[in-house]
């Protein structure tokens, strides 16, 4: 059953990669059309900068990760009760022992993250530190080891990267088309009768 569900998990890592790709090369293709008069100027572009997420996520992903939410990383000697909970469930879960982290917010939180169980992470806020006690500490690491040992974290991380890219292109074509780079294209289709209209819908 573990066993099934893991090459399951493996199997939507390679959907989901795929599927995103094709959603990030047709977001490239309307912004290169729109705004750089090249389709295939921009399918390339998003590629390259999908890949570039993607790598980054799944080799650094644990870097970025918490580093956007301001986390430390902590030991057995400054944070001895998550750290052994941690150890324990680790244990338990058959996994290597992941990295601990704690993010100093007063909301009740906790994931794990990372692109495989060699280089994987846990965090807890310190809110949920505050009032949890120990039972209740494992129930909740031994949640985020489950999502680590299932592959779970693979997933999340990989869209997580190419939803970054796809918003990113969304981004710079809001910004193109606030400085008038569609207004140009526009006229230019006008004359042309390129469709505009239905690659925007798009």
């Amino acid at each position: 059953m573990l066993f099934d569900q893991i090459a399951s998990n493996k199997r939507k890592t390679w959907i989901l990669l795929l599927v995103f790709f094709l959603l990030l090369a047709l977001v490239g293709y309307a912004v290169g059309y729109l705004f750089m008069r090249s389709g295939l100027g921009g399918l390339v572009i998003a590629l390259i900068i999908g890949f570039i997420y993607a790598l980054s996520m799944i080799f650094q992903s644990t870097e970025i990760v918490m580093s956007m939410n301001g986390a430390r990383e902590v030991d057995e000697q400054t944070a001895p009760d998550l750290y052994h909970v941690v150890e324990d469930m680790a244990m338990m879960g058959q996994i290597p022992m992941p990295r601990v982290f704690i993010i100093d917010d007063p909301a009740l939180n906790a994931f794990a993250t990372g692109s495989n169980p060699q280089n994987a992470a846990v965090a807890a806020t310190s809110g949920l530190l505050a009032i949890m006690n120990r039972e209740e500490l494992e129930a909740v690491m031994g949640h985020e080891v489950s999502h680590i040992r299932n592959y779970d974290i693979r997933i999340s991380t990989i869209a997580v990267a190419l939803a970054s890219a796809i918003t990113m292109l969304s981004s710079m074509a809001g910004r193109m088309m606030w400085w008038g780079g569609a207004g140009r294209r526009r006229s230019d289709d006008d004359r042309d009768g390129n469709g505009l209209e239905i690659i925007m819908l798009v």
